[in-house]
């Protein structure tokens, strides 16, 4: 049932609200990644784009990872965008549950964790070094 005004499907609301917690959890892990590694905000913009593009079309994110080569489609989940394309197709295309998505989110939820733990490391670095050292 969506609410009124809302024409979009969401899928299966728990395991939809579910995803974009997770989701949500990795664009944190990499903004503070990245706020903790870049050193200007020149760097940001000139690297953080295409960086960002790059892997959204790696993962997916541009066109289907089912019309790419194998070895192309098994490249593209090394990063998150894959595995979370695949969780939205299975909630939208394939009316998935949470049940279908828990392996995309357990992957998801790794990149999370592993991505915090290098930033807050990073950050820790960043903050506790002296310039010049």
């Amino acid at each position: 049932m969506r609410p009124t005004g809302c024409s979009a499907p969401w899928g299966d609301p728990v395991a939809a609200a579910v995803l974009v917690t997770v989701w949500a959890t990795v664009a944190t892990g990499a903004g503070m990644l990245a706020g903790a590694v870049f050193r200007t905000p020149e760097q940001v913009h000139a690297i953080g784009p295409a960086l960002g593009i790059g892997l959204g079309m790696l993962g997916g994110c541009m066109w289907p990872l089912a019309l790419v080569p194998g070895w192309l489609r098994a490249a593209g989940h090394a990063v998150p965008q894959a595995w979370a394309v695949d969780a939205w197709t299975t909630l939208l295309s394939r009316d998935g549950d949470l049940w279908a998505i828990t392996r995309d989110l357990a992957v998801l939820t790794g990149y999370a964790v592993a991505l915090l733990t290098c930033a807050s490391l990073a950050l820790r670095h960043r903050l506790t070094t002296r310039p010049g050292v």
